[in-house]
């Protein structure tokens, strides 16, 4: 095997073309003490005339066809303009804190709702922001634009605080989590059990739908952050995106409660008024309509356009 490189110059671009060559194949030597001895077979050194301008485009134009693309077209016009990624090419939306102004402050309430009434409907994410937005975002909490572009977004978390709150004078915390979600994070005991067993029962469901035969190719992927396309200032982080032949897709939430870690889901469910689960009277385990958690997945599913929505809780003693 042997390399030949050849000196190209394109409207003042200087760069390499790295031919290879495949002239013999032969087997290599087993012993250390063979590869000392190994002669080298002999190949003449042969001279290339450089490309000229028009053989080189006819040659990009022809390898423009590989799936797996070439190096050089990056460098290259027109060729160049075709492998600009996709997220260089879609500006982000505005960030929502960006429309603060300080001026407005003291306005009367009515006032302030119709200038946001008017700011919204001009106010639009497009499919192109959504899927790079989603894409970006799949580290979620390591992720500084994941906080970001929560700013000022009612997500899925925090929609059923969001519409129990007053307009006249609302939440003061609350609004601090909303607007800036960056400088309210914390952690707790319960929830590094929730994050630590998240993985776990997902894995328990495509192990329970696929050996069960429940679903066809159920599959799941891992997702970011979901912004409405109707409904800019309206966002959603499923835990999950699955996918199966016969039904499409489904958002996936995943809930792990630590009060109730130790204790089966039925146990939790008729010892604890404030569980999100209830036993209906055919002994079927179902999401509390008037829950939290319902107002949550109903607001990832209509972000995500999804109508299906798999709701796993999970605890030691049910599937520990």
């Amino acid at each position: 095997m042997f390399t030949k490189s050849i000196s190209l110059s394109l409207n003042t671009i200087m760069f390499s073309l790295l031919l290879t060559v495949i002239v013999n194949l032969k087997e290599l030597p087993t012993a250390i003490s063979s590869l000392q001895t190994a002669k080298r077979g002999n190949v003449e050194d042969k001279k290339f005339d450089a490309l000229s301008d028009d053989s080189l485009h006819k040659m990009l134009f022809k390898l423009e066809k590989e799936e797996r693309g070439v190096g050089l077209h990056r460098l290259i016009e027109p060729f160049s303009e075709k492998c600009v990624p996709q997220l260089l090419k879609t500006p982000l939306p505005q960030r929502l804190t960006a429309l603060f102004d300080k001026a407005k402050v003291d306005l009367p309430i009515a006032e302030i709702q119709s200038l946001c009434e008017d700011l919204i409907i001009n106010y639009s994410v497009n499919i192109e922001q959504q899927s790079i937005i989603e894409r970006i975002t799949r580290s979620q909490a390591t992720c500084k634009n994941w906080y970001k572009i929560r700013e000022g977004r009612v997500t899925a978390s925090k929609v059923y605080q969001v519409t129990r709150t007053s307009l006249q004078n609302p939440s003061k915390s609350l609004l601090q989590q909303v607007v800036y979600p960056m400088d309210s994070l914390f952690q707790s005991q319960a929830t590094q059990w929730g994050i630590k067993h998240e993985s776990s029962a997902i894995n328990l469901l495509k192990q329970l739908m696929n050996t069960n035969k429940l679903h066809q190719e159920f599959v799941v992927s891992e997702n970011g952050l979901y912004v409405s396309l109707s409904h800019g200032y309206l966002a959603a982080t499923p835990d999950g995106i699955s996918h199966c032949k016969c039904h499409g897709k489904a958002v996936i939430e995943v809930k792990c409660p630590f009060s109730h870690k130790d204790r089966t889901l039925e146990q939790a469910a008729i010892i604890d008024p404030n569980f999100c689960l209830y036993v209906d009277e055919d002994g079927i385990l179902k999401l509390k309509r008037s829950h939290p958690y319902f107002y949550q997945v109903q607001q990832q599913m209509f972000v995500c356009e999804i109508t299906k929505c798999f709701f796993c809780v999970y605890t030691s003693k049910d599937f520990g």
